[in-house]
């Protein structure tokens, strides 16, 4: 892959911040746990299975097989993602920082098979200058070593970076990386996670649309 350089850069999570994919998260965590004879209701698989490592999932539980748990939400994941969606006013805010010479980085700690088909559904893949996924990495997120490929892919300091996301994961990768972070927190995400939870991280923003990403980031060039 050949290096670019740019002079800044917006780093995007993938699963609850580009794709509309919690509910699917939910509803393949929900199925393997039944396959392993767990049964749970909604609320509970989001109280058990988010925002942990699946190994803290599995230990919780008492479900001795990890790979089995992991590779059966995974499959059941990739099963769904023709069914997600993007949030509202994303392309636009995409086109507008690329008119503003930002560059567009998706940093996930999901599969490059399961996201890649997405952003290409939604004809997004050809504005991604960078894409970093799980497997491109030896620690995901909370770790900054997925920002800190993404940046060096760009040649962007961190100073010129935001990280958007809508985990403590995001932000916390942020910090550690030493960019600008906005957690996002539309109305859709917050049977997942609250906005007072991720405001606790605190982000250097709080979004709860893409307008008001895009507000954000361009008012920081005035």
């Amino acid at each position: 892959m050949t290096t670019m350089q740019y002079p800044r850069a917006v780093l995007f999570d993938f699963d609850g911040t580009l794709g509309q994919s919690l509910p699917h998260w939910t509803s393949a965590y929900r199925e393997a746990l039944q396959s392993h004879g767990v049964e749970l209701e909604t609320h509970e698989v989001i109280q058990a299975c988010f925002m942990r490592s699946q190994r803290e999932v599995l230990q919780e539980l008492g479900l001795p097989n990890h790979e089995s748990f992991k590779e059966g939400v995974w499959s059941r994941v990739k099963d769904r993602m023709h069914l997600v969606e993007t949030y509202p006013d994303l392309i636009e805010t995409v086109d507008e920082l690329r008119a503003h010479s930002f560059a567009i980085g998706v940093v996930t700690n999901s599969r490059r098979g399961h996201v890649g088909p997405v952003l290409a559904r939604w004809e997004l893949e050809p504005h991604i200058n960078t894409f970093v996924a799980i497997e491109d990495v030896s620690r995901g997120k909370p770790d900054p070593e997925a920002i800190h490929q993404a940046l060096n892919h760009l040649q962007v300091p961190p100073s010129e970076a935001w990280m958007i996301g809508d985990s403590l994961a995001d932000i916390n990768a942020g910090h550690a990386a030493g960019v600008k972070t906005i957690a996002f927190s539309p109305a859709e995400n917050h049977p997942f996670i609250s906005t007072d939870t991720l405001r606790a991280a605190n982000p250097t923003h709080v979004a709860d649309s893409y307008k008001d990403i895009r507000r954000i980031i361009l008012e920081s060039l005035r």
